[in-house]
């Protein structure tokens, strides 16, 4: 979590980025043994050049082995229907944007 907090600090106003802690989803793209459970899943939405997205993204790739990379363009609302199956009855959350200046690794 630190390299990503170093990378989310340094990335250019035009991305943002959110790392959820949460149940990998029973969704197709998640490998059946992972389904359920903890994982973090990080969220990258940029707001620019296409190629120059592609550029700033390249590094966050090179954190760790993902257990799915699905980053490609999409709809901004697409971005949190992807999350809408990790759900979890009864815990009365829901996320949709927020800001955070710093992100502080204790």
């Amino acid at each position: 979590m630190q390299a990503y907090a170093r990378y989310a600090e340094a990335a250019p106003d035009e991305l943002t980025t959110m790392a959820p802690f949460m149940a990998a989803p029973p969704a197709p793209f998640i490998p059946p043994e992972k389904q359920g459970t903890p994982s973090i899943a990080i969220l990258v939405c940029y707001t620019g050049d296409l190629a120059k997205g592609e550029r700033v993204v390249a590094p966050l790739r090179s954190l760790g082995t993902p257990i799915a990379d699905l980053i490609s363009p999409i709809p901004y609302p697409a971005m949190f229907a992807m999350t809408e199956e990790a759900t979890v009855r009864g815990l009365q959350h829901s996320v949709r944007s927020l800001f955070l200046r710093t992100l502080v690794m204790m």
